[in-house]
């Protein structure tokens, strides 16, 4: 099971597990936003930037945080 941990400056934290899907925003030319994604083991190696918007799906959770408000995004490998 992989489970996603999302830490904000306010000290808030949020996790998934079982998480299926990550996905972030990045911002591209012409206003027009990229979608970057990760699914399967891909997540736990997946480069988390942390001012990007985003967004991970987890079996019976879905968590979607704006860019501006995180601290720090860490995947990890559980039982």
């Amino acid at each position: 099971m992989i489970r996603v941990i999302i830490r904000l400056q306010d000290r808030t934290e949020y996790t998934v597990d079982d998480v299926e899907r990550v996905t972030q925003i990045v911002p591209g030319c012409g206003g027009k936003d990229e979608i970057e994604s990760a699914s399967g083991d891909a997540i736990l190696s997946f480069q988390f930037l942390p001012w990007r918007t985003t967004i991970v799906k987890g079996k019976t959770k879905t968590c979607s945080v704006g860019s501006l408000r995180v601290e720090a995004i860490e995947a990890e490998l559980t039982e």
